[in-house]
């Protein structure tokens, strides 16, 4: 199933040897190709599916609203014959390009389990806090496990992914990833215990929640597995290249990439909490506005790595997703805006279809690319309406507490045992429709611009 639309994607492409990485997004497959000159976008845009395609220097993004995971395994698939002698070219990017990249392809595969599980962790939350569910119940302690496993395993979720991005043995991405999290460890960190490899003191850090561990580790592993696959011969290959890789790669992670990787997380975590406490009522209003434009050329990616850092380090993201719920609502408010307005029977239909979809899931592309860009002015009044959202926000200090897409259906994302800020999301969701719809009837627009695109 979906090996016609994902070998036509492939062919469009010019097969799997042309891409370097692949990864899935919360709403598209993102593509970074070797040859561009190879690529045939007009038959790209003749696969079933595909709703827009958006190309950024050698990315090439894939906005596919139904079964796009479904897709995105197959694609793995029919490239898994060619995966093992894939290599990476060095092309002339800048470095923080690379890093965004690289960050961006190790962790776009991991968020929708992330957000899933999030999510039932909360919705276990409302019932043990509405008192259907109490903290013995044996069917809440069920399920609180079977969720909380997205987090606990994390490391080993990222180690995975990345190893595919760095080149690596994917599997050996996992186990580094899954070692950090082992029994033992995590005995010997809520113990105390000194922990001496010959002759150094190894630093006692808890690892499930720590993601720059992870992708620091298995980016250094992927150097260490090269050379020793490069220079242990061929014969014993099957087990020396995994066992050296293992017991080099192992203890530096404990030693150096480990602590390492935890400090910059702090950092990032840290200095994220600091901003928002210092200048987040002017910065969070301003990046709501923005938000809508860096979606539409994907510059927002960069943004995830900081929100899936801040969840898994403080428990809470407390800026890119309320922002992302201000930028969201705007775009679905346009769109409904331009339904309630329009003459084109078409439009209408387009504009009420697509900007409920994104009201209720988060799902945003379809209304931006089909309705809002094309007509311009509904991009102006999502800014508007994002800006007053955001200024409401910053004041009520509105945090979530897990990493999922914000919309209407995933409000529970708002609520945690200590705090909840499930009215102060629904009073911003009001206050940016509200305002987005004022503003897109004040602007109006011009039907002819979507007759054109059309």
């Amino acid at each position: 199933m979906f090996e016609r639309e994902s070998t036509a994607i492939l062919d469009a492409v010019a097969g799997s040897d042309n891409i370097k990485y692949l990864a899935m997004g919360d709403e598209e497959i993102t593509l970074t190709l070797r040859d561009l000159s190879s690529l045939k976008i007009d038959n790209l845009a003749k696969v079933d599916g595909i709703e827009s395609i958006t190309l950024d220097n050698d990315q090439l993004s894939l906005k596919i609203q139904n079964n796009r995971q479904e897709i995105y395994e197959k694609l793995e698939e029919l490239m898994q014959a060619t995966d093992d002698v894939e290599q990476v070219e060095e092309k002339k990017e800048s470095v923080f390009n690379k890093v965004v990249a690289a960050i961006t392809a190790s962790l776009s595969p991991v968020v929708p389990i992330m957000a899933g599980a999030g999510l039932g962790k909360v919705i276990v939350l409302v019932l043990n806090l509405t008192g259907v569910l109490s903290e013995t119940d044996s069917l809440y302690i069920f399920l609180k496990f079977i969720f909380d496993t997205s987090y606990y395993f994390l490391p080993g979720y990222v180690g995975f992914s990345a190893a595919k991005v760095f080149g690596a043995n994917r599997y050996l991405g996992a186990f580094m990833g899954l070692m950090t999290v082992h029994p033992t460890w995590v005995g010997l960190v809520e113990a105390g215990t000194k922990v001496n490899f010959l002759g150094f003191n190894i630093p006692l850090i808890e690892y499930d929640t720590t993601l720059v561990s992870a992708l620091l580790t298995v980016w250094m592993m992927s150097y260490i597995e090269r050379f020793f696959r490069k220079y242990i011969p061929d014969m014993i290959k099957v087990f020396g290249v995994p066992l050296m890789t293992m017991l080099v790669t192992a203890p530096l992670t404990f030693m150096v990439f480990g602590p390492v990787g935890d400090f910059v997380s702090h950092i990032i975590a840290d200095g994220s909490v600091w901003l928002y406490d210092n200048v987040g009522f002017i910065a969070i209003p301003l990046l709501a506005a923005a938000y809508p434009w860096m979606v539409s050329i994907g510059v927002h990616k960069s943004l995830s790595p900081i929100s899936i850092t801040l969840v898994a380090e403080q428990g809470y993201d407390p800026i890119i997703r309320v922002v992302a719920l201000c930028a969201n609502i705007s775009q679905a408010a346009a769109g409904l805006a331009v339904g309630l307005k329009a003459k084109n029977k078409e439009l209408k239909s387009l504009a009420y279809s697509t900007g409920f979809t994104a009201l209720l899931g988060g799902t945003t592309s379809p209304v931006m690319y089909g309705v809002n860009l094309p007509l311009k002015k509904p991009m102006y009044a999502s800014m508007a309406g994002a800006l007053a959202g955001g200024i409401f926000a910053s004041l009520m200090k509105m945090k979530a507490f897990i990493y999922v897409t914000p919309a209407l259906l995933s409000l529970p994302m708002w609520v945690s045992k200590e705090e909840s800020y499930l009215l102060e999301a629904i009073i911003t969701i009001l206050i940016v429709t509200v305002v987005t719809i004022a503003v897109q009837f004040i602007l109006g627009f011009d039907e002819s611009d979507y007759k054109v695109k059309d």
